[in-house]
């Protein structure tokens, strides 16, 4: 039946998953988005005109259980590639021009890049609250937790980027420079709030 491979290939992707297989994974999370294509179809083909037997309702929640796994393993691939992108780190002299001049450039090129990974991955989380016929609750939890988690990760990353040796060693340069890195880290901290 359309469930029993739902599900079949939702716990060859978890296995895959756990086996830190990701191209694997990916293929049988494919394979469930690929057949739940058409949502419509697919809830028809497991109803089969009893759609108020509580043993189709089951099996049907099985289905879409299998369904908001696979697009939550799409948002945690994303996400992944998010995490990856390293913040860069100052080596400049210590001065005021040359703080300022990295912060506008350098980082504000690193936070441009990751607040695009961050909301390819966060559109792809949001998926799993689209679900139709009923988003499976496990999985709407589960994807709001990452995005939340992922936006308040930002700015906390941002706060934290090392400063040179240079700048460390000058508690005037050092305040400057921290103070530059929380003015870049507002909007995504009161993003990061809301969420």
């Amino acid at each position: 039946t359309l469930e029993d491979r739902l599900l079949a290939h939702a716990l060859l992707g978890r296995k895959e998953r756990s086996s830190n297989n990701g191209a694997a994974a990916r293929r049988e999370y494919q394979k469930v988005l690929a057949a739940w294509a058409d949502p419509v179809k697919a809830v028809r083909s497991i109803s089969a005109g009893n759609g108020d037997d509580p043993a189709v309702l089951a099996r049907l929640g099985q289905a879409l259980n299998a369904v908001g796994e696979a697009l939550f393993a799409e948002g945690e691939i994303k996400r992944a590639k998010s995490v990856a992108l390293k913040p860069p780190v100052y080596r400049g002299a210590p001065t005021d021009p040359g703080i300022k001049k990295h912060i506008q450039t350098a980082v504000a090129d690193w936070l441009k890049k990751r607040r695009a990974l961050d909301d390819e991955a966060e559109r792809a989380y949001r998926k799993v609250l689209e679900l139709q016929p009923l988003p499976p609750p496990r999985w709407v939890i589960a994807s709001s937790a990452q995005v939340g988690t992922m936006l308040e990760a930002l700015p906390r990353e941002l706060v934290r980027i090392p400063a040179s040796p240079s700048i460390a060693k000058n508690p005037k340069f050092l305040a400057m420079y921290r103070a530059a890195l929380r003015d870049a880290s507002e909007p995504t901290l009161n993003r990061a709030k809301q969420a």
